[in-house]
């Protein structure tokens, strides 16, 4: 075989071997189904496509290249990456109660004033901040305290950061390029960076290349980035099948033996872990009762935190009847209370899923845990569509 040849197959080959290593690892958990699962980006991967809010002033719709309108009421309400006129894009996810975010603001402030001071980058070089699970007063809130120089947009309904496929937490910063191919990932970073200049170095280093360069040096960031390839979950679900469905039993019977119920356990490839629940009884009106329940595991929405476990239980219209935390922590990942569990089962409970609601931190919440509380009632209006799955699969008995 060729040198060339050889050069070629041979990343590929390290390729698979490191996936077969991560699979292994982590079949176990997979077979369950119960892991809080994530995904990053590999470099020079096309970045999908994200429909970002358009809540920028005109200025900031300036500073990134983006048409504009004489009148506000003419502006498109989205945006995407592909609007931005810049060759790179360092693009940011944060979330507005994430420590290592706040510790990281000023540090991209700093790298945003060394990029304007530079000519040779700040034409080619554009800067955006997403706030995950934030509100557009969340983000302006933490963009007037942190005194953010950048535009910074909010994701309440975690729509751009679920496209890039759950990453596993913030703060999450990605260095874009622009191509012919679409916008590509060159470089992404999990977790709090303590200084700018090695992000500056790096784009420098980028902007530098042509794209056979690029290409070239993204190739050995993959290969570098395989050997991370397994990043099992910080907390292993340790609860069997038996005793999930006992916890589904006792909530529903309210600790009663009797009657017994049967469980029809369903998956597809968006919803994993949806139980089917009926009661054996012969009478007609308990063939005419019937529950769902859905486990949930959600990644942590921030580098140091812990992902969180859930149960859901639902009847045939739809609203919500039990709300089973099994683990959820708040700050110092530290695990709620049984306080905090009644006043979040008094939010949760006899929520009708066929409506979206919107998140509201000073209502909703529950003190040191808001981020964890987010992510909860972001599985809540998702339940909406587990919902709407049920009845076209022909579970919803009339």
């Amino acid at each position: 075989m060729s040198y060339l040849k050889v050069s070629l197959v041979l990343p590929f080959l390290i390729f698979l071997f490191l996936f077969g290593v991560s699979a292994t690892l982590t079949h176990s958990a997979e077979r369950e189904g119960f892991w809080a699962e994530s995904r990053r980006l590999w470099p020079g991967e096309k970045i999908p496509s994200l429909s970002l809010q358009n809540t920028l002033t005109r200025k900031e719709r300036r500073y990134l290249g983006l048409r504009s309108w004489l009148f506000h009421f003419g502006e498109d309400e989205t945006f995407s990456l592909d609007d931005i006129q810049a060759d790179y894009i360092v693009l940011e996810f944060f979330n507005r109660y994430c420590v290592s975010c706040l510790v990281q603001a000023p540090v991209l402030g700093e790298l945003y004033q060394k990029i304007s001071e530079d000519k040779s980058l700040s034409s080619r070089i554009k800067m955006l901040a997403v706030g995950v699970g934030n509100t557009h007063r969340e983000t302006e809130r933490f963009r007037v305290e942190k005194n953010v120089p950048f535009p910074v947009i909010p994701d309440p309904e975690f729509e751009a950061y679920d496209a890039l496929g759950n990453p596993g937490g913030t703060p999450y910063l990605l260095i874009l390029r622009r191509s012919p191919e679409g916008v590509l990932l060159a470089k992404s970073y999990l977790g709090l960076i303590k200084n700018g200049d090695i992000l500056l170095s790096e784009l420098r280093k980028l902007i530098s290349l042509d794209l056979a360069s690029f290409q070239k040096i993204v190739q050995e960031e993959r290969q570098a980035e395989a050997v991370d390839a397994a990043r099992p979950s910080p907390i292993q679900f340790s609860w069997s099948e038996e005793e999930i469905k006992k916890k589904i039993q006792q909530a529903i019977l309210h600790g009663n033996s009797k009657p017994r119920l049967s469980f029809n356990k369903k998956s597809w490839p968006q919803y994993q872990n949806v139980y089917v629940i009926d009661i054996i009884d012969s009478s007609s009106l308990a063939k005419k009762k019937r529950w769902f329940a859905k486990l949930y595991s959600r990644p942590p929405l921030c580098d140091v935190c812990h992902p969180i476990y859930f149960l859901l239980i639902f009847n045939q219209q739809g609203i919500v009847t039990h709300f089973i935390p099994l683990h959820i922590t708040k700050y110092e990942n530290l695990l709620i209370t049984a306080a905090d569990s009644q006043k979040l089962q008094g939010r949760i409970i006899g929520r009708d899923l066929k409506h979206n609601y919107q998140f509201r931190p000073e209502y909703d919440s529950i003190s040191g845990a808001t981020m964890s509380v987010s992510l909860i009632f972001d599985s809540l209006n998702k339940a909406g569509e587990l919902y709407r799955k049920l009845q076209q699969e022909g579970y919803i008995l009339d």
